[in-house]
């Protein structure tokens, strides 16, 4: 399908502007975002998510796999951590909808996670319409999966990026040497991760507002900010960034085929706004992760250290030389409109398979 045609397409699913990096016109926006030549090797990603109680977390699936689809991302992992047993399946399913293969999967099999963040009432009917059958005991551990990603991965060349719980991450940085990589995990990070990413904190520097991801697991979260290596960046990405940037699937997409859809459907009394819109919280770190230099961020805080009391407050303190800092939107151009439409362009899409899996209706970049 040709670049015009697929364009065409968007606009008549509500996507006129189909955000996706291209020269493409912008209702209300005097800058148009500048073609940027693609990669040359995609980055390598692993995705951390609960994908259990909140229907964002599909929608984050789905930009994730449009970044994979325009070479711009790898997704080696995808890693559940939380505890319902639905949540890997239905994660699974929205990237077998969007045809990214090549994926591991890992099921986080401790119990750190408070029961609210494990709850999720819809996610058993949403298993049974796309993976029926599927439970997350049927895949390995997720501290061991991450591992194994790690040690195959060259140098320096894994993003790690986190919209759910630390549970998982806690549990690599405290792992041992093994029959997988003979370094313990806080060397083997060291030794492959060029940045862990993670949707965690509230507004920063400093908020009192105790933070919903952070109190389902404070322990871990707390191990994480004291024990990660300086040397390599974990970025913050307050929740304060998504709170006014609002994304979804079209509104005529069909939920019978359409795993996001359908998540969305099944939560638009208690978390939609009046169009059927979900807060893009995650999503931005996703573009940061595969669009660090495009101008759409900046740093509020370097060098610093994010700390976490026992209520699950968070706060920085910007003196201590810990290699960790802050995301914050730059503003200008790039509006929460701007990035709003930039996702409904990913889920406005869909993909049509070729015989290796990867599809064939996103046009090549640049042209």
């Amino acid at each position: 399908m040709n670049h015009r045609n697929f364009l065409k397409i968007c606009s008549l699913a509500g996507a006129s502007a189909l955000l996706l990096g291209w020269g493409t016109t912008w209702a209300g926006e005097s800058e148009r975002p500048k073609v940027r030549p693609p990669a040359a090797t995609p980055q390598r990603v692993i995705l951390e998510a609960d994908i259990a109680n909140d229907c964002d977390e599909e929608a984050d699936l789905a930009v994730a796999a449009g970044l994979a689809q325009l070479g711009e991302i790898r997704i080696i992992g995808l890693i559940c951590n939380s505890q319902n047993a639905y949540a890997l399946p239905c994660g699974r399913a929205v990237l077998d909808y969007y045809h990214v293969s090549g994926v591991s999967y890992g099921m986080y099999k401790g119990s750190s996670v408070a029961q609210d963040g494990n709850w999720a009432p819809h996610l058993q009917g949403m298993r049974d319409a796309f993976r029926p059958g599927d439970t997350g005991d049927k895949y390995s551990s997720a501290t061991t999966v991450m591992r194994q990603l790690l040690h195959d991965s060259p140098d320096d060349s894994v993003k790690i990026v986190n919209g759910g719980f630390a549970s998982v991450i806690a549990n690599v940085l405290a792992s041992a040497a093994d029959g997988i990589d003979k370094r313990n995990g806080v060397d083997l990070i060291k030794a492959k991760v060029s940045e862990y990413i993670f949707t965690a904190v509230n507004e920063l520097p400093g908020s009192t507002l105790e933070l919903w991801n952070i109190k389902q697991d404070i322990k871990d979260t707390q191990y994480l900010t004291d024990n990660w290596p300086v040397s390599v960046p974990l970025t913050w990405v307050p929740y304060s960034l998504g709170f006014t940037v609002m994304s979804g699937p079209p509104a005529g997409a069909d939920p019978a085929t359409n795993p996001v859809k359908y998540h969305f459907n099944a939560h638009a009394a208690d978390q939609l706004d009046a169009k059927g819109k979900r807060f893009a919280w995650h999503q931005l770190a996703l573009l940061y992760a595969a669009r660090p230099n495009a101008g759409y961020f900046s740093f509020g805080g370097k060098d610093g250290k994010v700390t976490i009391d026992d209520k699950g407050n968070t706060a920085w303190d910007g003196g201590t030389n810990r290699g960790q800092r802050y995301l914050q939107k730059s503003g200008g151009a790039y509006t929460d409109v701007w990035f709003g439409q930039l996702f409904d362009g990913f889920m406005a899409v869909v993909p049509k398979p070729m015989p290796d899996g990867t599809a064939t209706n996103m046009p090549t970049r640049g042209k």
